[in-house]
């Protein structure tokens, strides 16, 4: 298909050719005489072709080629990385997947192009086949097909795992969101064995000397009815048997509370076992280890108690559990000679003028907003420097996930569950969008209308446009996820205290890894005028428990410096990184954790209830790895159509070759007829 485009219009072309043609046949008629009648009429033309084709040129005209080309669709292998793939009777077959893989992708080629990923605690593009991953997230290689692959792109999946899926969400409620067949490989043992573990530990990552802080044990037996299983909690603060768990079925799950007291500031090391009995074959589950750090620090927050509603009710219960904060309630009235001692503070639809009076007063203090019914327009307004105008009735906004947000970490739930919606009464104008954690869905439609704003003037302030978060809260807890609400107002917290002022060195380093985890650390070094600088001696040097030293120097990648290491038993270690410009040293510290839980041992059987049900739901078919030979035929009996593109190729005629030699070929041709007919 062409199509010819010019950037002016064709009529001052059409204007200019009649021109020229009039000239061209005016001084061709006194030359009648020399050419003859035909002969001139034949140069006319010939001129006149030529100069029209000339002119054409000064139109910028461009020529655009179009084509449909067919190309095969992917085949997506989807391979379960983590350590359990390898320990089960098929890890024979599992090892020779990447002969395998080289077979299929030579027998379809030419109707598909086959692409292999793989997902454990990550997802890569390069799978290394070396089946080492400590975790298996059973979401994360949906996500990533979602984000890097187009839409019909994926002719179908092959999921090759064992099932076992102990961290992100469930695949087999997502998988369908491809919107392929996913033909699922089921790998590993489903044969089950009496089993006592300790499933989960749920503690406080970090605590305050001198409290007690509340951990819950979840403890599963399998097979083992009626038969005293003691669990013991040891460490600091703690030891000795805390409870029996007695099962009454063939599976059951338990839990257990109890509290700890937390002493001197440091990390602390704390392990949960549950009885071990003869019949077990997999006897690593039954300990968990886990390790708290207790703080000599905490943030002070002051709550306006403006309005009895639920919003602050849920607030105030997040704020008291959490032993990171002091919480100061205080009544409008109370806050005239109160000092500004604080870290943030929380209101809920401001409409006092001695609420406004304190936080004006206060105008680096950091505010957590919530805009209810209540809400002053005027004094918010004012408060927030933007314009603020009140609805007739309000609007039911359901949150959508600003996918570009970069303030604080992503904030899953927001996308993952269907919330209930918020109730905005108001609407704030000038909000920028690199601003807006989550917009507004009204009726179904997605806004650009703001839901929950993090802003930056004179102070922070992290503004939810409308009430009722009580209602995420109570969703969460019905999904079973209520950690994701403490979860999001602990990033909202530390968004609001979180000072902008660079240190001279920077250390971005994981608070916990696995032993077989290599750890990748990046420093960052700033002059005095907060300037990334290039030419800085950068180090690290590890200590474990025992004293023994490890130290690392850093290479230099720009203005970034990155070091790594690996091999490292469990246990703690303190590091200590060291910065040298200038004869200046600067350094940094802090405590890495090398975890002794193992979830890819925790339960080695495979679930292929889990695997058939993502085959299911996505009209794929489910398949043993010892039967690779049955999904091959499969896929070569299917006609998967081929994707089908359009290919648009853009040329300017004034660098198209043939144009010019069109224009050649008329001159040309016109001067050998005026010489043949005599003239020149």
């Amino acid at each position: 298909m062409l199509e010819f485009t010019t950037e002016f219009s064709l009529l001052w072309w059409v204007m200019a050719v009649l021109a020229v043609a009039w000239l061209v046949v005016w001084v061709y008629k006194s030359q009648q005489s020399i050419f003859g009648k035909k002969g001139a009429a034949i140069l006319r033309v010939l001129r006149i072709v030529s100069l029209a084709l000339l002119l054409f040129l000064l139109l910028k005209p461009e020529l655009y080629i179009r084509k449909l080309e067919e190309k095969p669709r992917k085949l997506i292998w989807a391979i379960d990385h983590s350590r359990s793939m390898v320990m089960s009777k098929d890890s024979v077959e599992v090892r020779k997947l990447p002969t395998y893989l080289r077979t299929i992708a030579d027998r379809v080629k030419g109707n598909l192009e086959v692409d292999v990923i793989s997902f454990g605690s990550k997802v890569s593009e390069n799978p290394d086949f070396n089946f080492n991953e400590p975790s298996t997230d059973g979401y994360a290689w949906i996500k990533h097909l979602q984000n890097t692959r187009l839409e019909n792109e994926i002719a179908a999946v092959v999921l090759v795992s064992d099932g076992i899926f102990n961290s992100g969400y469930s695949p087999e409620y997502f998988a369908h969101e491809l919107k392929v067949p996913v033909h699922v490989v089921a790998v590993g043992d489903t044969t089950q064995f009496p089993d006592a573990s300790i499933y989960s530990v749920v503690y406080p990552k970090k605590v305050l000397p001198n409290t007690e802080f509340e951990i819950e044990i979840i403890a599963k037996a399998l097979y083992l009815e009626n038969i005293p299983l003691k669990i013991r909690l040891d460490g600091e603060g703690s030891r000795g048997e805390i409870a029996t768990f007695r099962a009454t079925s063939a599976s059951e799950s338990k839990s257990y509370k109890t509290f700890i007291k937390s002493n001197k500031p440091g990390i602390h090391r704390y392990s949960v076992t549950i009885d071990a009995v003869s019949k077990e074959k997999n006897t690593r589950n039954n300990t968990y280890v886990f390790y708290v750090e207790v703080i000599d620090e905490r943030s002070k927050v002051l709550i306006i108690d403006e309005v009895k509603h639920p919003d602050v009710g849920v607030l105030r219960e997040y704020f008291s559990k959490n032993t990171q904060n002091e919480l100061v309630s205080k009544k409008p009235d109370s806050l005239r000679f109160l000092n500004s001692n604080f870290d943030f503070v929380v209101v809920h639809s401001p409409v006092h003028p001695l609420t406004f009076a304190f936080l004006q007063k206060n105008k680096a203090l950091p505010i957590l907003l919530i805009s209810g019914f209540g809400t002053d327009p005027s004094g918010l307004s004012e408060l927030i420097g933007r314009d603020v105008t009140r609805f007739s009735r309000e609007d039911k906004a359901y949150p959508v996930a600003n996918e570009n947000f970069y303030k604080i970490s992503s904030v899953n739930f927001l996308s993952i569950y269907s919330l209930p919606p918020l109730d905005v009464f108001y609407s704030i104008s000038n909000v920028k969008a690199e601003d807006v954690l989550s917009f507004q869905k009204i009726n179904g439609i997605p806004t650009n209308k703001p839901l929950i704003s993090l802003l930056e003037t004179d102070r922070k302030i992290a503004l939810f446009h409308g009430e009722g978060l009580w209602k995420w809260k109570n969703k969460l807890q019905m999904e079973g996820d209520s950690n994701s609400f403490d979860q999001f107002f602990l990033k909202i917290s530390r968004w609001l205290i979180h000072s902008e002022k660079k240190k001279p060195l920077e250390i971005a380093i994981p608070d916990k890894i696995q032993p077989e985890d290599k750890l990748l650390v990046k420093a960052y070094v700033y002059d005095q005028s907060n300037l990334p600088v290039s030419n800085a001696k950068v180090s690290i040097t590890f200590t474990d428990t025992a004293g023994r030293k490890f130290e690392y120097s850093f290479a230099r990648e720009g203005t970034v410096y990155t070091a790594s290491a690996q091999n490292f038993a469990p246990g703690t270690y303190r590091w200590k990184a060291e910065a040298e410009l200038a004869g200046v040293k600067q350094t940094e510290s802090g405590i890495l954790i090398v975890e002794e839980n193992d979830l890819e041992i925790s339960d080695l059987v495979a679930n292929h209830d889990k695997l058939r049900k993502i085959a299911q739901n996505t009209e794929g078919k489910f398949y043993l790895v010892s039967h690779l030979d049955e999904l091959e035929k499969d896929l070569l009996a299917q006609g998967f159509l081929p994707l089908i593109k359009e290919k648009t190729q853009k040329i300017r005629l004034i660098e198209w070759w043939p144009f010019f030699a069109i224009i050649l070929i008329l001159l040309t041709a016109e001067w050998f007829l005026r010489r043949y007919l005599g003239s020149y």
